[in-house]
């Protein structure tokens, strides 16, 4: 059982905030995956796009998604498409935004939200719905030259 007046002693310097900070961007690794949609490479594998290209993909993927779809990963997604039959309000828009956030908070930590902004397009789709067009700045934590921005239409 431990004394709760024991002192540890601990090795070396505890390093700033500002040491902490230089070493996380000098060891900074980009991200990799699979080129969304599927397309081969000039070597016959599947292609992989890197960093914002990579971001971008999981993005527009996360918010055209509805939980259920994917097979092995039933939560995956975010329920937007239920908003479309809702009044156009502020009620709305808030709900929007807290949908995408917790969405890509869970799936996606990698990315920091800028800006949500959330619009109603007087169009309807093909099958006649009213439609959402949501318009999303991000940038990816670990590395702060990355801000970019997704459009999506439901």
């Amino acid at each position: 059982m431990s004394n709760l007046n024991e002192t540890y002693q601990v090795y070396g310097a505890i390093p700033s905030e500002k040491v902490k900070s230089t070493v996380k961007q000098k060891d900074y690794v980009p991200r990799k995956g699979i080129k969304f949609p599927f397309t081969n490479s000039s070597q016959g594998y599947v292609a992989a796009s890197v960093e914002l290209e990579l971001a971008k993909s999981n993005l527009a993927q996360l918010l055209n998604t509805t939980p259920g779809e994917r097979v092995m990963l039933p939560s995956y997604g975010c329920d937007l498409e239920t908003l479309l039959f809702e009044p156009f309000d502020q009620q709305l828009v808030l709900e929007a935004k807290e949908r995408i956030s917790y969405s890509i908070s869970r799936f996606i930590p990698y990315l920091e939200i800028v800006t949500i902004k959330v619009y109603r397009l007087e169009e309807t789709s093909k099958y006649g719905v009213p439609s959402l067009y949501i318009k999303l700045s991000c940038q990816i934590k670990d590395n702060e030259n990355t801000l970019f921005e997704v459009d999506v239409k439901l």
